[in-house]
């Protein structure tokens, strides 16, 4: 069975790198096409992180194409359409990362398995019964909803419900602000920096400019300070 490859990206580097990783290693005989999702879910810099995917995309349609893989345009799935009360996905949440939020935590609760299970049923909607869907995800081992244990379970919630439907972390082990510094040397080494500087990392950006004191901005910094 081929595997239809979803790369779930952020604009970021560890989601960015996830799918390279995934698509360097591929093969036209094991994999049918590759089909990369956003998911605006009223995120501040959605319109920032949505410019990085189409940007990362065209970069990662190459490394596809050169090994004869089609690769679909990006799709953006939104949530962030009002209920009958007004209240949108995520818009009670306290994180800076919610427009509107002036709350210093970059923590959206329950965020991972929101978008998770948009995404499988969107994979579930379109993906053929000859095929299996792979969600790619830039989960690194730090966070409750990005552990290994997370996608564990996760991907035992898809074998109870009989989907054709698997969670991949190709990056999950890069733990810390080290090992995300790790990832970046080593792709930067293997000629993919160019790549890495087409992302987006900042929560809070002033235009089209990162801020550069958010914990993303941080954490950026560190991973590819020389």
């Amino acid at each position: 069975m081929k595997k239809l490859l979803i790369p779930l990206l952020s604009g970021g580097i560890d989601s960015t790198l996830a799918a390279l990783k995934v698509i360097r290693t591929a093969t036209r005989r094991d994999v049918s096409r590759v089909a990369p999702v956003f998911i605006d879910y009223g995120q501040e810099s959605r319109e920032q992180e949505w410019q990085a995917v189409l940007k990362v995309s065209e970069r990662l349609k190459r490394e596809a194409n050169g090994k004869g893989i089609n690769f679909e345009a990006p799709v953006k799935i939104n949530l962030t359409g009002s209920s009958r009360d007004g209240v949108r996905v995520f818009e009670w949440s306290q994180s800076m990362l919610i427009k509107g939020s002036r709350s210093e935590l970059a923590e959206v609760e329950n965020r991972n398995m929101v978008l998770i299970s948009v995404v499988a049923s969107y994979a579930k909607a379109f993906t053929p019964q000859n095929e299996k869907a792979v969600v790619i995800t830039g989960f690194r081992n730090e966070f409750y909803d990005t552990r290994i244990e997370f996608a564990r379970q996760l991907n035992r919630i898809f074998r109870v419900l009989e989907m054709q439907i698997q969670i991949d972390t190709p990056v999950i082990e890069y733990e810390g602000d080290g090992g995300k510094k790790k990832l970046v040397d080593i792709f930067s080494s293997m000629g993919y920096a160019d790549l890495i500087n087409l992302t987006w990392s900042c929560y809070t950006p002033h235009g089209n400019q990162p801020c550069g004191k958010c914990p993303a901005c941080q954490k950026r910094n560190k991973a590819i300070r020389k």
